[in-house]
């Protein structure tokens, strides 16, 4: 009896996907940055901080790039993990995809809370609702998706 060979899998990490469509960059930057402009300015409506537009083009900067620092380390340390912990013939386990979402989120909640947020004139309480929300809204939830059905579309279209 013969193995079939015609059909062929490939895992792909997400760092994959930005060398393979670097112009998906561009896109996740933009995304990444309109959602935490929408978060950070209903958060100055819900609690009522007046000067919300001065205030916003102070804080944004930061809260993008401490999101997006947070994401980049996480991934990293979490790509470094995967490559020694498993071959290329198998994917992680189901949990592991949950870690690439708490991980980011405490590591942005944590820079927010310490750094981004800390000079806006609010009780303790609320600055750590406001950095829970920051964090919660903004996880990485796309890495969520199962990435090898794209990765087997991607090696076997013809």
């Amino acid at each position: 009896m013969q193995k079939d060979k015609s059909i062929k899998l490939y895992t792909m990490d997400p760092l994959w996907v930005l060398f393979l469509y670097p112009s998906f960059v561009c896109v996740l930057l933009s995304g990444s940055f309109i959602v935490n402009s929408v978060v950070l300015l209903a958060g100055f409506a819900l609690l009522k901080i007046p000067n919300k537009l001065k205030i916003y083009k102070k804080m944004i900067w930061k809260v993008w790039l401490f999101g997006l620092a947070s994401i980049a380390l996480c991934a990293l340390l979490l790509w470094v993990w995967t490559e020694r912990m498993w071959t290329k013939a198998q994917f992680p386990p189901a949990w592991f995809e949950y870690i690439v979402i708490l991980l980011p989120g405490a590591a942005t909640y944590f820079l927010n809370y310490h750094f981004a947020l800390k000079r806006l004139e609010i009780t303790k309480p609320k600055r750590i609702l406001f950095s829970l929300a920051l964090a919660v809204l903004t996880s990485p939830y796309l890495l969520l998706r199962p990435y090898y059905h794209f990765v087997y579309d991607l090696f076997t279209r013809s």
